[in-house]
């Protein structure tokens, strides 16, 4: 039998809200997409004893000034449930360095 051929992994950079069941409208960072799927982590106000969450210096979002946190579990969406692209946010330079090398741990891991 045929071993399966992987989807190639495109790198992105940009913030989507996404509209799955499991996130009901919560903005995720999207950092690559394979395929029909986006690669994200999460974005929350609050955070949940489920998810490891790492409180981010300031709010991605810049017409917001609530804490804001991200979610280190990587998630796996169809592109279908995610909405445009958000031009306008992004990571403090502080955040920026953390969730690179979050990244670059999830692509190692799963070359």
């Amino acid at each position: 039998m045929a071993k399966k051929k992987k989807d190639k992994f495109h790198s992105m950079n940009e913030f989507r809200k996404n509209y799955s069941k499991r996130s009901l409208g919560h903005p995720d960072f999207v950092f690559g997409c394979s395929g029909d799927t986006y690669h994200s982590f999460g974005l929350t106000h609050t955070p949940k004893q489920e998810y490891h969450s790492v409180k981010l210096t300031q709010n991605p979002n810049p017409s917001d000034t609530r804490d804001s946190y991200l979610q280190t579990k990587v998630k796996h969406t169809p592109k279908k449930y995610f909405g445009s692209a958000k031009s306008d946010w992004g990571f403090h330079s502080d955040d920026r360095a953390y969730v690179r090398h979050k990244v670059k741990k999830y692509r190692k891991k799963n070359k």
